[in-house]
């Protein structure tokens, strides 16, 4: 999944430092969102929105009224694919985790660049497919084992991984962990203390680091990585 994750953002990069050759008029505009603000409302049909820098959580209310994750987005991703090629059916909530800035391209500047559009497109679509496999996965398991696999899906997108040990950042709190696995936060803290019973994990001061991978993912029957 990691390969796959870097390949779109090169395809992303790419594409993007081409647009900016070709925007002779302006039209590109840079914003910066500061931490912990919701951004969904800035997000409008006819425009791509490229992560610079920063870190996002895109999530939905469902019918229940839980908050559940769809993906985290990092430098080098794109936000604004379903508002461009049509209606959005389902209202997005996007979080900041961090400070961002954000470019903000106009469907004029895409067209202009339509080969290579169509190339930027094609992968981040396939990614997209790619994570809502994942999310697929997730799904058939109950529990406990959805906690396992939002850590271990976490851990191997936004984590850093030294001598066979991941970090988390700070922003992967108990509340966005709850929100990927669809569990309420307690049964994640729950879940997460008795990692550190075994071993498996250290939560400290709000430091989270996963020690065991290959036992977490024993532990994760239904987990099935790329």
């Amino acid at each position: 999944m990691k390969e796959l994750d870097e390949a779109n953002k090169k395809y992303n990069s790419d594409f993007v430092e081409k647009v900016k050759k070709t925007d002779v008029g302006e039209n590109l505009k840079r914003i910066k969102i500061k931490k912990n603000v919701y951004i969904d409302s800035l997000i409008q049909p006819g425009f791509i929105y490229y992560i610079e820098t920063g870190v996002v959580l895109r999530s939905f209310v469902d019918a229940a009224g839980n908050i559940k994750a769809i993906d985290i987005l990092c430098a080098q991703e794109v936000m604004g694919l379903r508002s461009l090629i049509g209606r959005v059916g389902v209202q997005l909530e996007i979080k900041a985790l961090e400070e961002v800035t954000i470019l903000i391209i106009p469907e004029k500047l895409i067209l202009a660049n339509l080969q290579d559009a169509y190339h930027f497109l094609c992968s981040n679509f396939q990614y997209t497919m790619s994570i809502m496999y994942l999310h697929w996965q997730a799904m058939l398991s109950f529990g406990s084992e959805r906690i396992n696999y939002a850590l271990i899906a976490l851990a191997y997108y936004v984590g850093t991984e030294k001598d066979g040990e991941f970090f988390f950042p700070p922003y992967i709190t108990h509340d966005v962990i709850a929100s990927f696995a669809s569990v309420t936060r307690s049964y994640v803290s729950r879940h997460v203390s008795k990692l550190a019973d075994d071993d498996i994990l250290v939560n400290q001061a709000k430091k989270m680091k996963i020690k065991d991978m290959d036992t977490l993912i024993k532990n994760t029957p239904n987990y099935q990585s790329f």
